[in-house]
């Protein structure tokens, strides 16, 4: 699926308040998604942490949706398992 987002993976870079695509060189990014004043404590950071995980998000919830659109009804209790993994995995990207 094409997306009209940044594509790539977001990181966040609490040095300098930036939420990147790509590497960071020095003080600066390949390419800026946004800043974050990070003076303003753990809420600001704890933000920063799940706009830098949105595209991660966005393709689990893609993936979801993808498996139980595409998985027979008798077999979509065993699938409940698996999201709930890829829910939890996508949930701790948000918090790390």
């Amino acid at each position: 699926m094409k997306t009209k987002h940044t594509s790539g993976k977001w990181r966040f870079d609490a040095k300098h308040g930036a939420i990147c695509e790509g590497e960071a060189y020095s003080h600066f990014c390949k390419t800026l998604i946004a800043r974050v004043n990070v003076d303003m404590g753990e809420e600001s950071e704890a933000n920063a942490k799940l706009i830098a995980a949105a595209p991660e998000l966005l393709t689990t919830l893609q993936w979801i949706v993808n498996e139980i659109e595409n998985t027979p009804k008798q077999l979509q209790d065993a699938l409940l398992g698996i999201i709930k993994i890829k829910a939890e995995q996508a949930i701790r990207k948000t918090e790390n």
